[in-house]
C-alpha cells in the first residue's frame, strides 16, 4: 500500500494491482492497476471528505498531482475519476508530461485518462533508465524555463509557442513518439475514432475483408 497526504487531515492508500497501465477510473474506460482504498482516518469516501481545493495546488489544468511518501508521484483528475501513479517521475514532471501529450496531438473528444496512457508508459521506462529520466526531467525544466513560469501554466496559445521552440530537442521528439504510439495503439482509441486497429492477433487483414467495396456496383 502506498499512502500520502493531500490536505489537513486527509489521507489516501493506494494498492498498486497486476500488470498494465497503473491507472484507476471510475469508470472502468481503460485497464486498472490503481485502486483507491478507504480513507486511513475513517470510513468516509476519500472522494468527498476533505478534497483537496484547486487554489492548495495552483494549477491551470486542473490536476492535482502530489509527491508519494517512499517514491513517485500520484495524480488526480479534477472530478477524482481516475488516477494515475508513477514511481521513477515526479508530480510536477508526470502532469507536464500529461499537458504536452494532449498539446501534441489534441483531441476533444478524448478523456485526460487516455493520454495518462503516455505517461504511465514514459515513467515504465524511465524506471529503468537513468538516461531517459535525466531526459524527462531536463525536457521539463527547460519548458517551464522558457517564460519564467511553469509551462502547464501558460495559455494554450503560449504552450504550443513554447513547444516550437524545442521541436528539434531529443525531449520532443521522445515524448512525440511516446504519445504517438501509446495514445493511437491504444485499442480502445482506436475504437473511439472507429478505427480496426491491429489486424495481427486475428492473423492478418488479407482474408479479413479489406478489399470489401461494398459501395461499387457489381459488375
Amino acid at each position: 500500500m502506498r499512502a500520502f497526504r493531500l490536505a489537513r487531515g486527509t489521507s489516501f492508500a493506494f494498492k498498486l494491482l497486476d500488470a498494465g497501465p497503473r491507472i484507476w477510473t471510475g469508470r472502468s474506460i481503460i485497464a486498472t492497476s490503481i485502486r483507491i482504498g478507504e480513507r486511513a482516518s475513517s470510513g468516509r469516501n476519500p472522494m468527498k471528505a476533505n478534497a483537496p481545493n484547486r487554489r492548495n495546488f495552483l494549477c491551470s489544468t486542473g490536476f492535482v498531482a502530489a509527491g508519494l511518501a517512499t517514491s513517485g508521484s500520484i495524480i488526480l483528475a479534477p472530478d477524482y475519476s481516475w488516477a494515475l501513479s508513477t514511481t521513477a517521475i515526479d508530480a510536477h514532471t508526470a502532469q507536464t508530461l500529461l499537458v504536452m501529450a494532449r498539446q501534441l496531438f489534441p483531441h476533444d473528444r478524448l478523456g485526460d485518462q487516455y493520454y495518462a496512457t503516455v505517461v504511465d508508459a514514459v515513467d515504465k521506462q524511465a524506471a529503468s533508465d537513468a538516461a531517459l529520466r535525466k531526459l524527462l526531467a531536463e525536457g521539463v525544466a527547460r519548458l517551464d524555463g522558457a517564460r519564467g513560469i511553469h509551462w502547464v501554466e501558460l495559455s494554450n496559445g503560449a504552450r504550443s509557442a513554447v513547444l516550437k521552440t524545442v521541436e528539434a530537442s531529443e525531449f520532443f521528439s521522445t515524448m512525440r513518439t511516446a504519445t504517438i504510439n501509446n495514445l493511437y495503439g491504444n485499442p480502445l482509441v482506436c475504437r473511439f475514432f472507429g478505427f480496426e486497429g491491429s489486424s495481427v492477433e486475428h492473423g492478418g487483414y488479407i482474408n479479413r475483408g479489406f478489399d470489401d467495396i461494398g459501395w461499387l456496383p457489381n459488375s
